[in-house]
């Protein structure tokens, strides 16, 4: 079991550095029947950072956003989702305590909650969830 943010859930729809460590993480857990788990938000910050990419370079245009798109939905199904009412007032304090957006720390506040570790490549976060004990996986430095 792992938690995963949307740094790493778009590796696993977008060729980026990264991205086959990533699919290979991924795949191991679920093989073993392992469940990857995110705050409901994950879709939404994925799906936006599509955006952005398309909207900033031609090479995410046409049939490769269409696919990217269609492999996020295919992604996202296979997630099992944490309710952000259950985590908010946690997330709320890991924000304010370690300085991190509260979109971040709704990761943080979802593998606290599960016992499990959290899949990023989102430098502040990791660093934030090591200090408060959680497994990073991904992130350099391991």
């Amino acid at each position: 079991m792992m938690v995963i943010d949307a740094s790493a859930l778009i590796k696993l729809v977008l060729e980026e550095e990264h991205s086959k460590e990533t699919r290979a993480i991924v795949n191991g857990e679920l093989s073993k029947g392992e469940s990857i788990i995110a705050p409901e938000l994950v879709f939404t910050e994925a799906l936006n950072t599509i955006r952005t990419q398309s909207m900033s370079s031609k090479k995410l245009a046409g049939k490769e956003l269409d696919a990217a798109v269609d492999d996020l939905f295919e992604t996202f199904i296979r997630i099992d989702p944490v309710s952000t009412v259950e985590i908010g007032r946690n997330a709320l304090k890991i924000s304010m305590e370690h300085k991190l957006t509260v979109y971040d720390a709704v990761y943080i506040a979802s593998s606290l909650l599960k016992g499990a570790p959290l899949l990023t490549f989102d430098k502040d976060m990791a660093l934030a969830a090591r200090r408060l004990n959680v497994e990073v996986i991904g992130y350099p430095g391991n």
